[in-house]
């Protein structure tokens, strides 16, 4: 009696254990009732609930450590072994995975931060100044100085004086001074020893007719000659009533074979012979020339025809030159106008001379 007395007291203390400890321990929900529990809230949804944002499944992973229980989600049919349970009303709609919004936004954010850098790169390259070389100086030409190329020196050659602008230069006047007080020497009116005479005659030597006219009167009746007429492009007229004043390119051959110490012609020598001071040119002697008759056109007149043919005039004049040196010239004039004598009487560096001393003069230097 008492063992079974017993027997029943641990069977009632079993089921008294037994019944507490199905009250305790929580039941885990099943595959089933968790895929219905989604059903019934996508149903809500669908009726015009607030829709609530779906949580990425990728977060939820990265989350999965934060939590003890996985969350069971849903996978496709067709790619799982097994299916879940369907409602009888509404079927759920199968969840399409999209890339997490960090995901997303990281890479945009890389892709933008690329093209900031990129930009940045070159805003850089446009920010830096374009470096241009400096111009090059061009070296201008200037007529005014020529060059010799022939010369080793490269020295430069001044532009041929303007006699009409410009006034002689100085190394002319020295050149004048030079010859003037060596045909003193030479022709002994001025003492000096053999060294000094010596030198001198060098100096006349080198000067006197080495651009010789020879014959400069055989041409007077060269027809090509008379017929070119001085001054070029303009017209002098002398008197009261505007005659005309020329003369030709005999004329200068003779102004300057009888009157330019380098072009004299040493077979016309006459009982008085003057030269202009050396360094004087043909073209200034052309110069100087229409000058003299501008300046004193109302003093001169043509004078009348003689009853042999045309008569003939001398006038003197001062005449200043460019280099403010003044001469008295003479000029001498036919009826019809030509000028046919033009040279110095007195001046300074004018040289004057017989016939005595211009021969010996011409033999001194071996003429």
């Amino acid at each position: 009696m008492h063992k079974i007395l017993i027997n029943l007291f641990l069977i009632l203390s079993l089921v008294i254990l037994s019944s507490c400890d199905s009250a305790t321990t929580p039941t885990k929900p099943t595959p089933s009732a968790v895929a219905e529990k989604q059903v019934t809230e996508t149903n809500k949804e669908a009726s015009g609930n607030t829709p609530k944002p779906v949580e990425n499944t990728a977060n939820t992973n990265l989350e999965s450590n934060k939590t003890s229980i996985p969350t069971p989600t849903l996978t496709n049919t067709s790619n799982s072994e097994t299916s879940l349970p369907q409602s009888n009303t509404t079927k759920a709609s199968e969840p399409v995975p999209s890339k997490t919004p960090e995901v997303v936004t990281n890479k945009t954010n890389n892709n933008k931060n690329n093209k900031d850098n990129k930009d940045n790169k070159d805003n850089k390259k446009q920010a830096e100044p374009t470096k241009t070389p400096a111009p090059q100086p061009v070296p201008s030409k200037t007529p005014e100085i020529v060059t010799n190329k022939n010369n080793k020196d490269n020295k430069k050659q001044p532009e041929p004086v303007d006699t009409k602008k410009q006034p002689e230069p100085s190394n002319n006047a020295d050149q004048a001074t030079s010859v003037f007080r060596a045909i003193d020497v030479v022709l002994g009116r001025k003492p000096s020893g053999n060294d000094e005479k010596a030198n001198a005659t060098k100096i006349v030597k080198n000067t006197l007719a080495v651009k010789e006219f020879k014959n400069a009167r055989s041409k007077r009746n060269d027809p090509n000659l008379l017929k070119d007429r001085y001054p070029k492009n303009t017209q002098l007229k002398v008197g009261q009533t505007n005659q005309v004043v020329f003369w030709t390119a005999y004329d200068r051959i003779h102004f300057a074979a009888r009157h330019l110490m380098d072009y004299f012609d040493t077979q016309d020598v006459k009982g008085k012979n003057s030269w202009w001071p050396v360094g004087t040119t043909m073209e200034q002697v052309d110069q100087y020339l229409q000058t003299t008759v501008e300046t004193y056109s109302k003093q001169i007149y043509l004078p009348d025809p003689g009853k042999t043919g045309s008569d003939f005039k001398y006038f003197d004049f001062d005449l200043q030159l460019p280099n403010k040196n003044r001469l008295r010239v003479s000029v001498g004039i036919t009826s019809e106008g030509r000028v046919t004598s033009f040279f110095p009487k007195t001046g300074n560096n004018v040289i004057s001379l017989s016939e005595t001393d211009l021969q010996k003069l011409l033999k001194a230097v071996g003429r």
